[in-house]
């Protein structure tokens, strides 16, 4: 596969949940081309969105003349372990200059042989990493604002090559393999508020408070959607999925029910007649079921899962 691919207050944020960012004015093709930019925003871009209410925070107190220490106090933060994952993985994909390693780059080195190439491309169904694709579709109704505004996310999983490993893995995966999942177009604001404290000197001042453990987590009432609705968005999004495969979901986010349903349902701009065809006589929430039996698609899942765990462990433990 060719890869195509002010003050802030708790209320202000939940308010600004319903709102999206602007979009980037490249070309759809630029937006969904695999290269390094776009890996990184897809992998790290919601956190570094997610922390805006605390930078935004902090610039407005040193404005007003509050310490750093103070400031570093009130609002700390750590980075979260997928994060750390997340950096490590741009780091093996990438050589010394932030480039792709790639099969042609690591035959001129010597890093490969070309025994090991036909490997790799075996192993790959006769593609080069790195690629990716989409492997999910979402498209979000989110009636609880009047109008109702409609947005679009999807999931990718990238395929690369790496030379080393990841950290606390003690044995590489064979043909150089390394992989990782995310979901783009949605990110959680962090939820912070604003309190009257003592500074070194004893003087009160009014400051930004966070608690990382807890003001990070993924919060529905949080959640910042970033792409809104288009049939031209959605048909370029299942122009990079792998030969179809696909998940395709609909969510209302008032009853929080969710279908899934067909491309023509993702691609219809009458939302109100899909969503009567799936409530309509039956009216029960379907579970939603991939279109595919893929070995590689059944890996990602395990993935996800995987992280999802890992994450909620993090969060029991108090590390966040």
């Amino acid at each position: 596969m060719t890869a195509k691919h002010t003050s802030t207050t708790a209320a202000a944020t939940t308010a600004s949940a319903v709102d999206t960012i602007p979009e980037k004015t490249e070309s759809l093709e630029e937006r969904f081309k695999l290269t390094e930019s776009n890996l990184r925003s897809w992998l790290l871009g919601p956190y570094e969105k997610a922390r805006r209410p605390i930078m935004e925070a902090r610039k407005r107190m040193r404005d007003e003349g509050i310490s750093e220490k103070l400031i570093s106090n009130s609002t700390y933060f750590e980075e979260t372990s997928q994060e750390h994952v997340d950096k490590e993985m741009l780091k093996l994909v990438t050589d010394r200059n932030g480039r792709f390693l790639s099969i042609p780059k690591l035959l001129e080195t010597g890093r490969v042989t070309p025994a090991e190439i036909d490997s790799i491309r075996a192993f790959h169904n006769g593609l080069e990493p790195p690629y990716y694709y989409i492997t999910q579709v979402h498209r979000i109704y989110d009636n609880r604002t009047n109008p109702p505004k409609q947005y679009l996310t999807y999931d990718i999983l990238f395929e690369g090559l790496a030379l080393g490993k990841r950290e606390h893995v003690v044995n590489p995966e064979p043909n150089l393999r390394i992989n990782t999942s995310a979901t783009v177009g949605v990110h959680n604001l962090a939820q912070i508020g604003w309190n009257t404290v003592k500074d070194e000197n004893g003087n009160e001042q009014r400051v930004a408070t966070f608690d990382y453990t807890y003001g990070m987590q993924d919060n529905p009432q949080s959640r910042v959607y970033e792409f809104l609705y288009s049939r031209e968005l959605a048909e370029e999004m299942l122009k990079h999925t792998k030969d179809g495969e696909v998940g395709l979901s609909i969510s209302k986010l008032r009853e929080q029910k969710h279908y899934a349903v067909s491309a023509s349902d993702i691609l219809d701009d009458n939302i109100e007649a899909v969503l009567e065809k799936y409530e309509k006589p039956a009216g029960t929430k379907t579970e939603i079921h991939y279109h595919t039996d893929s070995k590689d698609y059944e890996e990602y899942l395990r993935w996800k899962r995987a992280k999802e765990e890992n994450e909620a462990e993090h969060r029991n433990s108090g590390y966040q």
